[in-house]
């Protein structure tokens, strides 16, 4: 079996009461299930320390040799080399609540694939947007093919933030629904390589971070590579 991760004692004690309907705290599990990838990893002395005691499971454990090692010579047979805790941030444990680590959706295209379902999902995804962010030093030099993104917003009442965006561009804008407020600026992102698309919403962020240019998301003959990710307002 492969296995992802490896959970401390208090997360796993956690996650045990929640697999089994007993009580446990909602908090850790939200955060927990957020960096969660099945499966964990866990051993004989673990289950011990948290009161975990199943003949069956005892059982598999031995034969599988997973009996006192430490937590990090677990982390060690593991996909992701990765201990998730509530408290460290140090390699290689994942701290839940605040850490350089994130479990992300990610969107990946190659060379001539077919790109119908992302343009559908952006399309979904920007429907209930509020006000847009987007970053990305080289629109104005890919408009001919860039531009299509708007094919994809609302064409209703929306403010755009649009960074470095040429006069010529917002009236090509203005003329596909006047009712976007087109706005040449930036205040979340300075000096980035990466381009972004930042959708706020009633009660939440999306970004999208794109790994190329906005205009690879319509030319099937570059890759591209799409990150998404949220915070709550």
């Amino acid at each position: 079996m492969a296995y992802s991760v490896v959970m401390e004692d208090d997360l796993l004690k956690e996650f045990f009461a929640f697999k089994h309907g007993k009580e446990h705290d909602i908090t850790i599990i939200e955060k927990l299930l957020n960096m969660y990838k099945p499966t964990y990893i866990t051993n004989y002395a673990q289950l011990n320390r948290i009161g975990v005691s199943d003949v069956g499971i005892n059982s598999q454990l031995a034969h599988s040799n997973q009996v006192n090692q430490t937590l990090e010579e677990l982390a060690q047979n593991t996909i992701y080399k990765i201990i998730l805790s509530s408290d460290k941030n140090h390699h290689p444990y994942v701290n839940i609540y605040n850490d350089s680590f994130s479990n992300y959706y990610t969107i990946a295209y190659k060379q001539g694939e077919d790109r119908t379902k992302l343009h559908s999902y952006l399309s979904s995804m920007f429907s209930d947007a509020r006000q847009i962010w987007i970053y990305d030093n080289y629109l104005s030099n890919q408009w001919n093919t860039a531009n299509q993104i708007f094919d994809y917003f609302p064409k209703r009442q929306l403010n755009f933030f649009i960074y470095k965006i040429e006069k010529q561009h917002i009236t090509y804008l203005k003329k596909k629904c006047n009712d976007w407020q087109i706005n040449n600026t930036n205040i979340f992102y300075t000096r980035c390589h990466d381009r972004y698309i930042r959708v706020e919403k009633d009660k939440l962020f999306i970004e999208i971070i794109i790994t190329s240019g906005i205009d690879y998301i319509f030319d099937i003959q570059k890759e591209v590579i799409l990150i998404i990710r949220h915070n709550m307002k």
